[in-house]
């Protein structure tokens, strides 16, 4: 993955789908892989924290939501934030997002119910 982030940082990439790829792979890393070996650990991640400089190229420019979904997901992702990755990444379903706008509106009902039921 180093190489791909060098290719985009190189070629100034500033399509979603380089975010969406990286986030995508280090999430599917940590879940249940074989982990790296360590002593290419220290590099690799420091390497692929390069996504934020392909990131950083769209700056200036409005994010549509997929191409937000893809860079949060990724920036999450390269700074070991797994789960948080994993969640954005779940949000770039509409639909879900519609379901959690929803839900968001009625979160006082549901933690007074987790109260009730020892949650």
């Amino acid at each position: 993955m180093p190489h791909l982030i060098r290719i985009a940082r190189e070629k100034q990439l500033r399509n979603w789908d380089i975010p969406a790829l990286v986030a995508v792979i280090e999430v599917q890393r940590h879940s249940n892989n074989v982990p790296l070996p360590k002593e290419f650990l220290s590099e690799y991640e420091q390497e692929i924290k390069g996504i934020i400089d392909v990131i950083k190229l769209n700056q200036g420019k409005r994010w549509d939501q997929v191409y937000a979904t893809s860079a949060t997901a990724a920036i999450a992702a390269v700074n070991g934030q797994i789960d948080l990755a994993r969640v954005i990444i779940e949000l770039e379903d509409e639909n879900l997002v519609n379901k959690f706008e929803k839900f968001m509106e009625h979160y006082d009902e549901f933690e007074e119910w987790l109260e009730e039921n020892g949650e």
